[in-house]
């Protein structure tokens, strides 16, 4: 619409005219609004009036602020107030005694009122933390060189220190709002503070909270009354990739512990546990603003976070809230760098294990295949995924006694600004020259047989970068990763077809929970009721259904305990029957020791075929040979019709290796299926 001058709005109403809006022209309004913020800044800038321009960038801020949060984004909202107040505190040196801009509201004040609505809202009385974040903003705007008399920050205060259960400090804030402010006693609003503070000063110590206000934002506790246990949860979701691109694992990986609140909520009703999502928020595979997010869980509340499954988002979730005692629950994220992280519980194995397989692929290979040249090159992603998964390939190489020839790794992402490289391949072509110079370096090594520690984006760029240098398996090229990629646009894209030329007939392992169970087939029933289709993994989408499990046992163990247990106690105590299987963290682990693991080979398909699986008790791997087309001792190229039991130990170490005929009645895929990777 045509933006045009309108009145000023009175008290008595909203403004009369014309608009485009049946809103009272609030849409237009605002734009206006920050039209004049606008151009106010750009003129304190002009003429170098460093304190006008910051306070009015901070009320240009707290516009916005207030804009998400009418749109329903509260952490948006939170985070804008949050720059404001923190641009006012950086200009309170340079204040001028004339400052037009001592008539505005302080942006700590609203960041305060915005903290104690919605502390308000939650109405769970569990989120200390939360209101001694709101304490905290309202003691900035009363500070000396601030505010120190303003009546909506001493309100602010004392309700906020109420929550927080700070009796005497709500009780000293009402005190100092009734004896130092000035009020307009007639004004309705005012009233209603002056009251509220007169019948908490008056009232009994023991007394909760305020008579105003609380019993306005109470909500019914529904069937399971006054004393149910509400478990807070905070979930870093990975619908996309850092390319912007859609993660459809990932989507439904939230899509299941949505599912899976609802579901436990709703059949569990008689127990005195409940559990809600107070605040997701979408990560895109990136680290770029994750503290301030869990700055904002830590304010909300939440006893535990879930997600995280990109690896270098949840090493970094784990050590920002290890100070807090609040536990990272992550059904996606496999790096052996979170191995003995105190706060960590994952329903999903460790790679310390998986990647591991890898170098037994590889010595079956060098045993049963003949191969001469028992050298290996490593290729690693420069993030906590890659160099921890690099680390583990090249112990269990020494354990096998396989040289490791050459190791090169390149960005998956910088640092510093968070551009991706590695990552960011299929949409900027000229990132495959940087990935290119690594695989170069390990290609003049001489090796043939390549493992890749890297982030499924950027294993991706290393098969395109292969392919470009002509590393593919029809010039005896042997590729294994850690990673199971799905191309960016997929396989039949052009960026899918370049990828391909390389990936054809890699190995790589991918959780493999009993997906014929009954509770895996229902899990997948009740997930296709709810959102109209299957998940696009089901391993990943289970995964996340257990995650919510193990909270609400390890909830539900605590609240039924004698002494008051915290949840990281209850989940290194507990044993879980999962719908992915049994799940539990002996000796301070944080994944289940004996997660079945399946091998997987890419085929011409575009589709991965399991060439092997973990035994879900004993963690050995039943490794199916036909599919690899390793020469059988005495028969040329044909089909090795046999099964080699690897026992593997969490570590990854072999220990026994035994021949058998396999007892399982397979039909090995024709020759010309099955020869993709010469292993």
């Amino acid at each position: 619409p045509v933006l045009r001058p309108l009145p000023a709005e009175t008290r008595e109403g909203l403004i009369e005219g014309a608009c485009s809006s049946e809103d009272g022209c609030l849409a237009e309004r605002v734009a206006l609004s920050l039209s004049v913020i606008g151009r106010a800044l750009q003129h304190y800038d002009d003429v170098s009036q460093r304190h006008e321009a910051a306070c009015v960038r901070a009320l240009m801020l707290q516009v916005q602020s207030l804009v998400a949060l009418a749109n329903g984004n509260t952490s948006a909202a939170m985070r804008l107030v949050s720059e404001a107040a923190a641009i006012e505190d950086g200009a309170t040196a340079l204040l001028l005694p004339p400052s037009v801009t001592l008539l505005f509201l302080p942006s700590a004040a609203l960041e305060g009122a915005l903290r104690l609505l919605l502390l308000g809202r939650n109405t769970t009385g569990h989120a200390p933390q939360a209101a001694r974040a709101a304490v905290a903003a309202f003691e900035r705007c009363l500070a000396p060189s601030a505010f120190p008399r303003m009546p909506l920050c001493l309100l602010g205060r004392a309700r906020a220190l109420v929550h927080a259960g700070d009796k005497e400090g709500a009780s000293a804030s009402y005190t100092q709002l009734l004896r130092e402010s000035e009020w307009e006693e007639d004004e309705a609003e005012c009233g209603r503070g002056l009251e509220e503070a007169r019948v908490y000063t008056s009232a009994s110590p023991s007394q909760g909270l305020l008579a105003f206000a609380a019993s306005e934002q109470a909500e019914p506790q529904g069937e399971r009354g006054s004393n149910a246990r509400i478990v807070r949860m905070g979930y870093l979701a990975s619908s996309y990739y850092p390319d912007g691109s859609t993660a459809a694992w990932g989507h439904d990986m939230r899509l299941a512990v949505e599912l899976a609140v609802q579901e436990f909520n709703e059949a569990v009703s008689h127990t005195p546990v409940q559990m809600e999502l107070v605040c997701v928020v979408e990560t895109n595979g990136s680290v770029a603003g994750l503290n301030a997010t869990l700055a904002r869980m830590v304010d909300a509340g939440v006893d535990a976070v879930l997600g995280a499954d990109w690896s270098r988002v949840a090493v970094a979730a784990a050590a920002y809230l290890a100070p807090y005692r609040i536990p990272l629950l992550s059904a996606g994220s496999t790096t052996s760098a979170l191995d003995q992280s105190p706060n960590v519980f994952r329903s999903v194995y460790s790679d310390s294990r998986a990647a591991a397989l890898l170098l037994e692929v590889v010595r079956e290979r060098i045993v049963y295949g003949g191969a001469t040249d028992k050298r290996i090159g490593i290729l690693g992603s420069q993030d906590a995924f890659g160099l921890s998964g690099v680390d583990v390939v090249k112990a269990s190489a020494r354990r096998a006694g396989i040289d490791v020839s050459a190791v090169a790794a390149f960005p998956s992402t910088d640092p510093t600004t968070g551009e991706l490289i590695g990552d960011g391949c299929a949409v900027n072509a000229s990132n495959i020259l940087i990935v290119q110079q690594a695989v170069e370096s390990v290609r003049a090594s001489g090796v043939r047989t390549l493992v890749v520690s890297a982030t499924g984006p950027s294993t991706q760029c290393i098969f395109a970068a292969a392919a470009a240098l002509g590393m593919t398996s029809d010039a005896s090229y042997t590729w294994l990763a850690t990673e199971e990629v799905h191309p960016t646009g997929g396989w039949t894209s052009p960026w899918g077809r370049r990828v391909a030329t390389a990936a054809v007939g890699y190995v790589t392992y991918l959780g493999r929970p009993y997906e014929g169970s009954p509770a895996m087939r229902h899990f997948e029933h009740r997930f296709r009721e709810e959102h109209g289709h299957a998940p696009s993994s089901a391993s990943w989408a289970g995964y996340s259904f257990d995650l919510v499990g193990l909270v609400y046992e390890a909830a539900r163990a605590g609240a039924s305990a004698d002494a008051d247990r915290s949840l990281i106690t209850m989940l290194r105590t507990i044993e879980y029957d999962g719908i992915t299987g049994p799940i539990s963290f002996p000796a301070g682990s944080s994944s289940p020791p004996t997660a079945r693991i399946g091998m997987l080979q890419l085929n011409q398909t575009g589709t991965f075929t399991t060439v092997g699986v973990t035994d879900g008790v004993t963690g050995e791997l039943d490794l199916f040979l036909a599919p690899f087309c390793i020469p059988s001792p005495g028969s040329g190229l044909g089909p090795f019709l046999a099964a080699i039991l690897i026992g593997a130990a969490v570590g990854g170490a072999a220990v026994a290796i035994v021949t058998r005929q396999s007892s399982r009645q397979r039909v090995p895929p024709p020759i010309e299926e099955c020869c993709y990777a010469r292993i």
